[in-house]
Order: C-alpha cells, then structure tokens, then sequence
C-alpha cells in the first residue's frame, strides 16, 4: 500500500488511453451523428429569437434581455449558443457533434487531473467516464443547449492550472490564471461557484512533490485563496446586479430558503454524492459507495500522514457538497443539476481504487475494478436507452408540431398534460411549433386529463395526448384521428436481449374536422 495519496505525472500514452476510452465509449453510447429535429422544451424558449434576429449581436442583445427578465447572468454561455447558431444554424448534427466534442475534452482532461492528483491510469480511466455515462451526465450529451458542458471545462482547466502551484515561482501570476478559467465558468452558469472550494484545495493541497499536505500557512499559500476570491468577488458583483433586476415572477424568484426541508435535503444531497443509475438509493449506488468507502479507509489506514488523505478527501468531497448547498434553495431536483459535480465522485472513486489497487489480496484489486466497470456496462446501457428515447421524442414532437400546424384554424388544441403542471405545452409547444416550421400554429392551453377526457369523447375541440401522460388507454373515446408513434430497439443490460420501445401521441381532431 502506497503511504498516501501522490500525484502522478501523466504522459502522452496515459493522454492518449484516457481520450480513446472516453470517446469511444461517447460514441457507442450517444452517437452524435444520427440527426433528429431539435427538443420542445428549451428550444421551444430560445429558438424564435435565434431564428428570427438577423445579426450575431442582435441576437446576443435579445438572448441576454430574455434571460436577464428571468434574473439570469450567464453572457459566455450565450454568446456560445449564439456563436453555434451561427455556424449550425438548423443543422441539429452540428450542434450534437460540438457537445460530444466539448464533453469529450472534458472527460479526457478530467482524466489527466485525476492522474496528477495521486489516481493511476486505471482508476482515472474508470471514474472519468462517470462523466459520460453518469446519471448528471446523460442530459449534458443529449441537451445540447445546456452550458454546463462548457462550465466543466474551464472548472478542469482552472484545476488543471492549480496544480501546478506547489512547483511555480511565481505563484501569484499562476494563481491568477488558475482563477480566470473559474470566473469564466461562474459566467457560464451562475452555479459555477460551487467549484472555487476544489480549485483552492487543489492549490493549496499538495507539495512541490505532488502529495497530498495540509496547507500551510505561509504567503505563497494565499495565492490560490486570493485568486479565486478575487474572480468571486468581480463576478458575484455582476450576478447580484442583474438578479436584482429581474421580473419578479422570474426564472430566479423560485430560489428561495422556504424550499429547503429535510426531505429535499436527501434528494438534492443523494443527486450530488451518488452518481449512478437509476436513482440515487439503489443498487449501483450501494457498490459504488461501498468501494469509494473501503478506498478511503484503506488509504488513511496505510498513510504516513492521516491528515493529508482527510485534505485529499475535503477536495473529493468540496464539490459535491458545495453543490449540494447551492442548490437545496432550488425546489426542483433535476439529474442533470449534479453533472457538473460528477468531478468530485470521479475523484472520489479514482483515489479509491487506486489505493485499493495497493492491496495485497488479488480478489479485492480485481474485484472492486469490475464492479466499477459493470457499473459503466450498466450506466452505459441506461444512457444508451435514454439517448435513443430522447432521439425518438425530439422526431416525435416535430411531427406533433407539423400536424397541428396544419390544423390551424380548425379548433383550439387542448393538451392533457398532469405530469408537467408548469405550463410545458401551453408556451413551448406554440413557440416551437412556430420556430421550426415558420408557420401559424394553433393557440394551445394545458387541460388535466379528466377534463381532456371529456372534451375528447364530446368532440367539441382537438386534443392532444402524449402517451403516457393519462395513464390507460382512453377506451370509451372513439379512436384517435391522428396516432403518431417512433419506434425504436434497445439493449436490456440484465438479459442482454434487444426489446422493442416506442413513444407516441394521439390526436382527436373536433366533429366534422377532415381526417386526412
């Protein structure tokens, strides 16, 4: 057993290795050369702005002063969205292969940090594709309008840049680069901030030979502190600006304290510690909590200093804690929220298995290394499944949107919708059916089942009902004028069969409406 956590100093194989897996792996999971039309439900937002303003810096102007009314501050995030708008356009393919390459250079990157952070090759190569098959994960390949793919990669070049302080001369010009790429992250997406306590440990953690130490007190130490506090400072200023100016039914006015409780604490806590599918206490999570703990106990255990490995552990842990603590105000609890945070697991479990691998039992090495890599079978799997469920959904809605559209005139859609009581259909279905098509659209207003159920069997007006959303089949309702189904085929991890699946929608048009 090695006596405590060193980093390594990787080399071009371990680059090399660490790029083919990940996007290798990226590319059986996600396949981002597949074409689909973009998504509903954000697209359905943004679109008619990007669509419809001529210019790069019309576009930013609009872009910004709608997100600004919700009390957002995100500008390098938009000006990617805009820049990718201007070079893809409607080319759905462009946008999906800039994500993969986006995540791809943040898992192979995350990879390379683990390895300078004490991981061998091994161990960083599984626990960085926890940022490819990663329940957080998942969303950030398929939406590919989400900035938090963007955010990752400056938090890991911002790391990346910190470890190389204990070395440096010149440790303030380094701490300062160190905490550019952080403030270009917190500019990405205001939860950003969450990342500068890992990047000062980071800094602040190791020694000129790459161990883990606790920090010392001396003023070489307070270079990372300062650097960090300084890119906080400057953009906190700009956020709390632009918060204050929001509407006050906004995007941002749903943060608020009254919405922490007990119970929102474990699911927001479970979303950020316990990575894997499908939930956050289940099975994968027990395994995968089980060896992050005999990892980090057989580490303190054999290390000469136990408070260096409790430094190592404070830095695994920052993130996914600081995470925790930014979103518990935030009363929905979204998977996608803890990608960002998949740094800190990937840390977690690469120094695990890397003090595990010092083991003198065979069984246990060999071991605790499958059972990670059964867990990517399987995560890779579920990813694969949700990827082509997404795929099939997007197709599914522009088919939706191109026969109401063509029923203009005819009726008013009602949408049954009691699984989305936020207005999903109402705004987006109408923004987006008008986006994509550049046409009239039907006006559209959300209805709970019961009533829509009612409305289909007098057929006074149209009705829309996604499968799915009103449990059984309506079986007293004649059959719908309109089935509209995406078909597709899957992987069962556990039988290792391929089943069929699909996604569908059904619409009632009103009495006397043409059925053609």
């Amino acid at each position: 057993m090695p006596p405590g956590p060193v980093a390594g100093r990787p080399g071009p194989t371990t680059y090399a290795l660490i790029l083919v897996v990940v996007a290798l792996s990226a590319g059986v999971v996600y396949r981002p050369w597949l074409d689909a039309p973009f998504e509903m439900t954000d697209f359905g937002e943004f679109l008619p702005i990007l669509r419809h303003t001529a210019t790069f810096v019309g576009r930013y102007s609009a872009l910004s002063r709608y997100y600004g009314a919700q009390g957002r501050y995100y500008p390098l995030a938009l000006l990617a969205l805009d820049a990718k708008w201007a070079v893809f356009g409607l080319n759905v393919v462009g946008w999906q292969l800039a994500r993969a390459i986006t995540m791809i250079a943040v898992g192979t990157l995350l990879g390379t940090l683990l390895v300078r952070l004490g991981a061998n090759t091994r161990a960083a190569v599984l626990a960085a594709l926890l940022v490819v098959v990663g329940r957080g994960a998942v969303p950030l390949w398929l939406k590919v309008h989400l900035s938090d793919p963007l955010g990752m990669l400056f938090v890991v070049s911002s790391a990346m840049l910190a470890t190389a302080l204990p070395t440096t001369r010149r440790p303030w010009p380094v701490a300062m680069a160190a905490a550019a790429p952080l403030a270009a992250a917190v500019l990405t997406k205001e939860t950003f901030v969450a990342a500068a306590p890992f990047v000062v440990l980071v800094g602040l953690g190791r020694d000129a030979d790459g161990a883990w130490r606790v920090p010392s007190r001396d003023r070489r130490s307070l270079a990372p502190a300062v650097g960090v506090a300084s890119a906080l400072v400057i953009t906190g200023v700009l956020l709390v600006m632009h918060h204050t100016g929001a509407s006050a039914g906004g995007y941002s006015s749903n943060y608020r304290l009254s919405s922490v409780t007990l119970s929102h604490t474990a699911s927001v806590a479970g979303n950020m510690f316990l990575p894997w599918a499908p939930r956050p206490f289940g099975v994968t999570n027990a395994v995968y909590a089980a060896v992050v703990l005999f990892g980090w106990l057989a580490m303190a255990r054999h290390a000469r200093s136990r408070l260096a490995v409790l430094v190592a552990a404070l830095a695994a842990v920052a993130l996914p804690a600081a995470g925790t603590a930014v979103y518990l105000p935030w009363a929905i609890v979204a998977p996608y929220y803890a990608g960002p945070f998949l740094i800190g697991g990937a840390l977690m479990l690469a120094m695990a298995l890397t003090a595990i691998d010092g083991s003198r039992s065979r069984v246990i090495r060999i071991g605790a290394s499958a059972a990670i890599a059964m867990l990517c079978l399987a995560d890779g799997a579920a990813a694969r499944r949700a990827s082509d469920t997404f795929r099939a959904q997007r197709s599914l809605d522009a088919s939706v949107a191109t026969s109401l559209a063509a029923l203009a005139g005819r009726g008013t859609m009602v949408t049954a919708a009691t699984d989305h009581p936020i207005g999903l259909y109402t705004g987006r279905m109408a923004a987006y059916g008008r986006a994509i098509l550049d046409a009239p659209f039907p006006p559209v207003r959300e209805q709970p089942c019961e009533v829509a159920h009612m409305l289909a069997r007098t057929g006074r007006t149209l009705v829309l009902v996604y499968g799915g959303e009103c449990g059984a089949a309506w079986t007293d309702v004649a059959r719908p004028s309109r089935a509209l189904r995406r078909l597709f085929s899957y992987v069962s991890f556990t039988t290792a069969t391929l089943r069929p699946d699909s996604v569908r929608a059904d619409i009632w048009l009103p009495s006397g409406a043409p059925r053609s």
